[in-house]
């Protein structure tokens, strides 16, 4: 006990000493210039001020000390190193730049221009350097690590993939390179290869709550994903009113990295007054849908869905989707054709050929997207110059969007954009909606904001078409996500002159 005493009170008076010390130190030398015989006091100060991270303190008593001596390294290298911390990034590069001047082999400065040019976002310059201290010091795990990292943030997944592996070719022992791997498979489409290297990550590290969370992550996409769907519908038009009990449910279900299938189950209840006359419809439609990856970033998708209550076919599709990425640039396409059963009030399908291309630059994204196809023998009203008159023969139809949105922020990630659509059928028809040379000018919006487990979601669109007719659009979901699953409870309407749609919905969904 006295020992402990004793202990105790000499910690007690060498830190009292010290900060004394340090302070009388200050003191003599707040009017004094730097000499000889004082250099090594102000170092200490400055020291003293970075170890206590007052940074604008220390970067101005090292510039006294460099002043004195410009050829001084422990000055030009703490200013440097200061500077990149305090983010003045010109600064950092240009004593940075005075240290090679001297020293061209200079590994302290080539990792730090290295991160002053990953603080920029200048990536290529970023990994130049990284690569230049690599040049001496082949197995200085911290610049591997953080040139992983610069070639993740630059999208050269293969190039990071290649960084890490070259980890464990000098040492095998690190989880982080195992886990980096495993992330990099995630994010290339291939989550039970990731799982496996994740797996090896846990066994040298289990305790890392940020490779636990991750491989969590992986682990719910490839388990089964369940959603279930309950919404009520009211739809009005001129002569008719519809409303219906809406139930949907889903099934995915990744088998291999190349190779997931999906199902999707629809069942509706529905009451149609049309002039007083009230018709009462039941009607379900299933599908399945079957998706391969093939080469990089490509995928082949395969549809097929029929209805009990309509005994046919509903859904034929296959699609092929690309995508492309290069530096702030990110491309996808999806190509698809087939047959639907799109109207099941009258019995109607119909043939089509579509296509939806997407480009990313930074938070600008451009949509463009079309359809053409052809409705089979239907009852039409053919416009002639003496009137309408009521036919039967095929239906040609052409759709297609343009579409440009910007985002504004990322917390909340809020979107602003407009839209151009055009729809034209060759001929109308009374069976289903034919608009003939209608184009819609659109602006619209939306939030989305995350806060903890919950989520709200807002959007909405503004039209008007060439024939001056407005119409609105609003969608919400409030919703509360687990660690396992999500519910949430959503809103849409849609109205124009014409017609309206209402719906409330229950949304479920899992992983198990």
């Amino acid at each position: 006990m006295i020992k402990l005493f004793i202990f105790w009170v000499l910690i007690t008076f060498s830190v009292i000493v010290f900060a004394g010390d340090f302070k009388a130190k200050e003191l003599l030398l707040q009017n004094e210039e730097v000499t000889a015989e004082n250099l090594e006091i102000w170092r200490s100060i400055a020291y003293s001020y970075k170890e206590n991270n007052e940074l604008a303190k220390a970067i101005a008593a090292y510039q006294r000390v460099f002043s004195f001596n410009e050829e001084d390294y422990d000055a030009r290298l703490a200013l440097a190193r200061l500077y990149l911390s305090n983010q003045q990034l010109d600064q950092s590069y240009q004593y940075f730049q005075l240290i090679l001047k001297n020293d061209i082999t200079d590994v302290e400065a080539y990792l730090g221009l290295a991160r002053t040019e990953k603080s920029r976002e200048n990536y290529s310059e970023s990994i130049t350097f990284y690569q230049s201290v690599l040049e001496y010091l082949p197995e200085y795990f911290p610049a591997l690590f953080e040139l992983a990292n610069v070639y993740i943030f630059s999208d050269q997944l293969d190039d990071a993939f290649f960084t890490y592996n070259r980890i464990l070719e000098i040492d095998n022992s690190w989880a982080e390179a195992w886990s980096g791997i495993g992330k990099i498979c995630w994010w290339q489409g291939k989550p039970f290869l990731g799982l496996q290297y994740y797996k090896k990550a846990l066994e040298l590290d289990p305790e890392n709550n940020e490779i636990i969370a991750e491989y969590e992550n992986i682990k719910n996409e490839v388990d089964w994903n369940v959603s279930v769907k309950y919404f009520g519908q009211s739809e009005l038009e001129e002569n008719y009113k519809i409303s219906s009990f809406n139930q949907q449910y889903s099934v995915s279900k990744r088998i291999t990295d190349k190779f997931y299938l999906s199902s999707k189950s629809f069942w509706q209840y529905a009451q149609k007054d049309q002039n007083d006359f009230i018709t009462e419809r039941y009607y379900d439609t299933s599908f399945l849908k079957s998706n391969y990856k093939f080469l990089p970033n490509n995928e082949i998708n395969f549809t097929i869905g029929g209805s009990i209550s309509d005994s046919t076919l509903t859904v034929i599709d296959a699609g092929w989707s690309t995508k492309f990425n290069w530096k702030n640039f990110k491309i996808s396409n999806d190509l698809n054709f087939g047959n639907e059963y799109f109207y099941h009030w009258e019995m109607v399908r119909r043939t089509y050929l579509g296509n939806n291309l997407k480009i990313k630059w930074i938070n600008t994204q451009f949509v463009g997207a079309y359809q053409i196809g052809q409705i089979p023998d239907n009852t039409i009203s053919r416009k002639s110059g003496q009137g309408n008159n009521s036919t039967s023969n095929y239906n040609n139809f052409l759709n297609y969007d343009l579409g440009i949105n910007y985002q504004v922020s990322d917390f909340p990630t809020v979107k602003f954009g407009g839209s151009y659509r055009f729809m034209d059928y060759q001929y109308e028809s009374s069976l289903y909606y034919s608009p003939v040379d209608r184009k819609i000018w659109g602006i619209n919006g939306s939030l989305y904001l995350p806060w903890k487990k919950v989520f709200l979601y807002l959007g909405g669109n503004v039209n008007l078409d060439n024939y001056q007719e407005f119409e609105t659009n609003l969608d919400s979901e409030f919703g509360v996500n687990w660690k396992k699953f999500s519910v949430s409870i959503g809103f849409s309407n849609f109205i124009n002159q014409y017609y309206e749609s209402k719906s409330l919905s229950l949304i479920i969904t899992g992983n198990f």
